[in-house]
């Protein structure tokens, strides 16, 4: 979105199964343990097709059942992740955006994540930074993303581009609030 001006479609990268989808489960499988299926019991369900994968020694991951991405969701205040895991992490949800002059750091961000967990990641680092090489982060007032095929970007940013940035969050944290952050959570977690 350029200053006082209305949203704009800047970059598009097809496969958006390689965006917030492959981020989300990369996460999952870095931070949480396999799933197990429970029923309304509470007990695990006897599934056949866990039972294979939990001989072979896979993971089994959370995304396909849709009550369960919550645990991933929750990521979000789970001080493990990496700043830059964090904040790329947080680019991923609804009405998220990036002001303008933070975008040289979530670009860090970005090829940090874009390097550990592929995905689209990669190509959107080459073409956000390409993006940003020919147009001013002064003259942006922020960016914001559609990471999903499943619904339409006038959903977000509105039928004409129109939608007003104050409806979107920065996503955005100072790194060094964010390490005090997880110092505290540290120091919580070793004096349960």
């Amino acid at each position: 979105m350029k200053k006082k001006k209305c949203w704009k479609l800047a970059i598009e990268i097809p496969n958006a199964w390689g965006g917030m989808p492959h981020l989300w489960m990369y996460l999952e499988k870095k931070y949480l343990p396999s799933y197990v299926p429970v029923g309304a019991d509470g007990k695990p369900l006897d599934l056949e097709w866990v039972k294979e994968k939990q001989a072979k020694g896979e993971y089994v991951s959370r995304w396909i059942c849709a009550s369960s991405k919550k645990e991933i969701e929750d990521l979000q205040t789970d001080f493990r992740l990496t700043y830059e895991e964090m904040m790329v992490f947080r680019s991923t949800f609804d009405f998220a955006k990036v002001l303008g002059e933070d975008i040289p750091v979530y670009l860090e961000c970005l090829k940090v994540v874009a390097d550990e967990c592929g995905g689209i990641y990669p190509q959107q680092y080459e073409k956000l930074s390409a993006f940003i090489k020919v147009h001013s982060v002064n003259d942006i007032e922020a960016i914001a993303f559609n990471q999903t095929s499943v619904n339409c970007a006038c959903d977000f940013f509105g039928n004409r581009y129109n939608a007003s940035a104050d409806n979107f969050w920065d996503c955005i944290c100072p790194k060094d609030f964010y390490d005090n952050l997880r110092k505290d959570a540290v120091l919580k977690t070793n004096f349960k």
